[in-house]
């Protein structure tokens, strides 16, 4: 075979040199080296690993996964490319789950806060005074449902007392 051949032909010896020793786990450091010479575009890469995995004994499987699993630091720039997708992406996916979560966090927040100023300026409104310890208590309210319920209540109480009765 000579160099720049495809995938199924790397394929072919790793499954020739399998079915000579099923329990052959030691040559994978060959295949993966051999892959990267013979495999120049990178979906190909992506392919021929993945087959070559695929067509390893389970022993053999394993060790591989154990070995790259471990702390290595990888050999190939493929390798250390694909690592750094993976990080790059994953660090990306992480920011943007992170904003939107924060964004849900602080709109939920705002609501909250929008609800329970309402709740006082339908007192102000109706020129019934709140006694601080009950405005605080409104304030720190952040159950959606509670602030409906109490803002509901606020238009029909006679006075701030009421309001949690």
């Amino acid at each position: 075979m000579e160099l720049g051949g495809s995938c199924t032909e790397l394929a072919i010896v790793v499954e020739v040199q399998l079915a000579a020793d099923a329990e052959k786990h030691g040559s994978w450091p060959q295949y993966v080296a051999a892959e990267a010479v013979l495999s120049q575009r990178l979906p190909e890469r992506y392919a021929c690993i993945d087959l070559m995995l695929s067509r390893l004994p389970v022993a053999a499987r394993r060790a591989l996964e154990d070995w790259m699993s471990a702390t290595h630091e990888y050999q190939s720039e493929l390798f250390r490319r694909l690592v750094d997708q993976g990080r790059a992406e994953g660090k990306a996916e992480g920011k943007a789950e992170g904003k939107a979560e924060g964004k849900a966090e602080g709109n939920a927040e705002g609501e909250a806060k929008g609800k329970a100023e309402a709740i006082l300026a339908v007192f102000a409104a109706r020129g019934i005074t709140v006694p601080e310890p009950l405005a605080a208590k409104v304030r720190a309210c952040r159950d959606p449902a509670e602030l409906d319920r109490l803002l509901r209540h606020a238009v029909l109480v006679d006075s701030a007392d009421e309001l949690l009765a």
